[in-house]
């Protein structure tokens, strides 16, 4: 077994429908109970060891994950913002002249 892909290389599915759409869904919203529960009660030498030779911790993995589920999250709402707009990410300068912005971005 290659210790970097413990649960083997990623393969991407071929096509995705609505019923994986749902399934990912659904995973997503289970998944901060599951893992909190998946991690309950262990001392922290078990948080903090690696699972291979110069891997990850434990404790790193689950602060990974979240942290990895809000970029996701922000750069998809970013873009279904920018989906039905004619804004561009580096085009701040309107947001800088309204009333209830204090500073105005360079």
């Amino acid at each position: 077994m290659d210790l970097r892909y413990p649960i083997g290389p990623y393969s991407p599915p071929s096509t995705i429908g609505r019923a994986e759409l749902d399934a990912w869904i659904a995973e997503s919203e289970t998944l901060p109970g599951n893992l909190r529960n998946a991690v309950a009660g262990l001392r922290d030498d078990q948080l903090d060891k690696p699972y291979r030779p110069g891997g990850w911790t434990l404790r790193q993995v689950v602060h990974h994950i979240p942290d990895g589920h809000l970029s996701a999250h922000t750069f998809f709402s970013f873009g279904a913002y920018r989906a039905g707009t004619d804004n561009q990410a580096d085009s701040g300068n309107r947001l800088g002249g309204t009333s209830g912005c204090k500073v105005r971005p360079d």
